[in-house]
This record gives C-alpha cells, structure tokens and sequence, in this order.
C-alpha cells in the first residue's frame, strides 16, 4: 500500500501513449487536443476600424465646420478612400477607417443639421477606434500543442481562416463492471442482485469531459473475465473497471494481471474511500481498476483519475485548479489515511458531509465540492482556508500539490 502523494506522483509520471494525429474539421474540433502551436497570421483587428457608429473625422479639424455627405458600411473596401480637408464621414460599427481619420465621434454626441456636422465635446486622437492588432498581432501565439480545443480557442483560430487543426487522436476508453450480483437497469433485478451504478455514472463523467468511450459490460466473477478483458485491451487505449480490484476470493483482476506479465504501477492507496485503487497496463493498454462501492469509485474518478486520464491523451492541463472554502466548524479527522471528503460550498464556507458511507452515491446529488486531505492532518479550526474542488472544475498547465496539509490551520 502506498501513500497517496506516491500515488499521484506515479499518475504524473505514467509513460505516455503514442496517439495518431488526424486533421479535424475546425466545426467538430471541440474536445480535442492540439497536436501543433498556431500563431496569427492576421492581425486582430485586421485593420483600424470603428468601435461604434458614428462620425469619422481628423481630430486637426476638431471645431472647424465639417461637411458630411457621405457614408463608410462594414464589410466596404475603404482602403482608397480618404477624409479630405473639412470632411466628416458617416461610419458605422466594425467599418473600415478612412485615410486621414483618427476619431469616431458617436451620433449620441453630435448631430448633423443641412450636411454640417456639429460636435458637443471634444475628443482625443483614435478615440472610438479600435487599432489594427490591438487585440493580437501577427506572430502571437493562439495556443500551445497540447492545448483543449474550446470555443475560446477555435474562435481565434477561425479568424485566422483556419479550416482543419492538426490534433490527436483521443484516447479509447472502455469501461467494465464487475460482479455476479450486477445486473444493467434494463433488465429485471432479483431480491438479490443490484442494478450498476457505476458504469453509467463513469461514462456520464468521461462523456462530461469529451473523451471518446464506451460501454462493455459486466464482466461476471468466472473464467470469462480473463478472455473478455484481454480482447478489450486489443481494442483500447484505457479500460475503467470498477469492482474486483479488492482482496475477496472472487477478486480476480490483480490475479490475471499478474498471470499475463502485467505491470502494475500500484495497487492499494492508504486513501478514504479508495484504499483497492489499481493503476495496471497490458498489451499496452492501461487499466484503471475502481473500487466497487459507487462513492469510492467515482470519487476517486473525479480526484485522481480524470486528471490522469488528461494527461494520457496529451493534454498540457492536467492538474486541478483549486478553489478556496472556509471552514466554519472545526474539521477533526482520524488521520492516518489520506481522506476524500464531499461538501457544498455555501457563501465562501465549505461544509463538509461526513455523514455517508462508501457506496451512498445520493451523497454525490447533495455536495457540490470534494477536498483532499493528508493522511497527517487530523484537526482543521473554523476559519481555515481549505482547498476545495468542483465536481468538473478547470485544469492547469503548472504541477502543484493540490492536498490539504495540517500546515494550513489558521
């Protein structure tokens, strides 16, 4: 069994998959990874245009009589157009700033009476006016290899006339249940079988995130398990068990792995919920073994795996962004395990739910937030400040340490 900051160093540390690059049109690109850097290569914006509409004029001729007797659209070639002297020319929002020009007096602020053009303040140079490049300049970067696509970044991509991006292939994930007394929600459950929680769950999860999986099934406690579980690793980059990865006599995953010359990075993490947590890989593909009881094993999805499973498809965010909740009440803890505990975060204090067990998953429908904590940490005073994370939070680019530690008491 190992410590839970050996375990999450080991998660970092996994060696990462040769995935496919494939070009992806720039309308279904979302969720993906980028496989390049792309830079502009067209300024933004492309040329100086008006921030409003309004009235183009030099500020040189700011209070002479200035004649207005034509108009500039958005989407017009300007380029030959030029204001000449005692000129003032009709512009809208987005259009093309004519040569000579250097304010855009708003309509709000200036009327027009028999074409001459009356100004009610005064105005500074390139007032209204939105500079060509002020918001990106050629040579920019848009985004790194390795980056999310999302709308932020395919639209910037998209003014650059960028069509198809260069990304990776996405991980194939499947996922398994496991178990005799597992039947899926479409069938009819006996007095003494229950319906799966967990596969449903998991792939609502890996769905939320834009990985590309898939269901396979219940694997049941026999001599079927072994063949079904190779042939999937044939045809996967990740399988998610959940269950079997324990010590009962009908836990057989740990057994077949070893039978076949797997490597197993880890398996038990002196961690609450989650202690059978395995991390395995054969024939190249990865396993990541869950603990059956739902709380534990989709707890320690959203913790430790979903950030894992970033990393494995190439993605340079991997580790959680946290947010901060204060403690209202004193938080006592047995220490000697690391702990997950679930909460909701109400007016900046995390509460904690301590009241559940590990196969409670309506736990889940009423917290909003999980903390980690340090097997060390034992007591916490109200006020303070705790690491908390949501559900589906943000990841960064920067490795950091992202469990509580009993240093953080106030």
């Amino acid at each position: 069994m190992i410590e839970l900051q050996d375990a999450i160093k080991i998660n970092n540390s996994l060696p990462l998959p040769s995935l496919k690059t494939l070009q992806k049109d720039l309308f279904e690109a979302q969720g993906y990874i980028l496989a390049q850097d792309y830079f502009i290569t067209r300024p933004l914006p492309l040329f100086d245009n008006s921030a409003m509409d309004g009235y183009a004029i030099s500020s040189k001729q700011q209070g002479e009589i200035l004649h207005c007797t034509r108009s500039i659209f958005a989407g017009e070639d300007a380029t030959k157009i030029t204001l000449k002297e005692n000129e003032a020319i009709k512009i809208m929002t987005g259009a093309m700033i004519p040569q000579n020009a250097d304010i855009v007096v708003p309509f709000e602020l200036a009327n027009l009476e028999n074409g001459v053009l009356n100004i009610h303040k005064k105005f500074q140079p390139y007032d209204n006016i939105r500079k060509q490049g002020e918001e990106k300049k050629i040579g920019d970067l848009i985004a790194k290899k390795g980056s999310k696509l999302d709308f932020t970044i395919i639209g910037l991509l998209a003014s650059q006339g960028i069509a198809q991006v260069q990304v990776f292939e996405k991980l194939k994930i499947g996922v398994f249940s496991t178990g005799d007394e597992i039947i899926d929600p479409k069938e009819t459950a006996l007095p003494h079988q229950i319906y799966n929680i967990n596969a449903p769950s998991i792939l609502a999860i890996l769905q939320k995130y834009q990985f590309d999986c898939s269901y396979l099934g219940i694997l049941k406690d026999n001599e079927g398990l072994e063949e079904a579980l190779l042939q999937a690793t044939a045809k996967y980059s990740l399988l998610i068990t959940s269950g079997g990865a324990s010590v009962g006599e009908k836990d057989l995953l740990e057994k077949i792995l070893l039978k076949h010359h797997a490597t197993i990075f880890y398996h038990k993490i002196n961690l609450k919920p989650g202690k059978p947590l395995m991390i395995a890989q054969i024939n190249g593909c990865y396993l990541f073994c869950l603990p059956g009881n739902p709380l534990s094993g989709i707890l320690n999805l959203l913790a430790l795996l979903i950030p894992t499973i970033l990393r494995l498809g190439l993605s340079n965010a991997y580790t959680p962004i946290a947010q901060y909740g204060i403690l209202k009440t004193p938080l006592c803890l047995k220490g000697n395990r690391a702990q997950i505990l679930l909460g909701t975060l109400q007016d900046g204090y995390f509460i904690p739910y301590l009241k559940h067990s590990p196969n409670a998953i309506s736990t889940f429908y009423h917290c909003t937030h999980f903390a980690i904590f340090d097997s060390k940490a034992t007591m916490f005073d109200a006020g303070s400040k705790v690491m908390i994370f949501p559900y589906f939070g943000e990841f960064d680019q920067k490795n950091y340490d992202f469990i509580n530690y009993a240093k953080q008491q106030s």
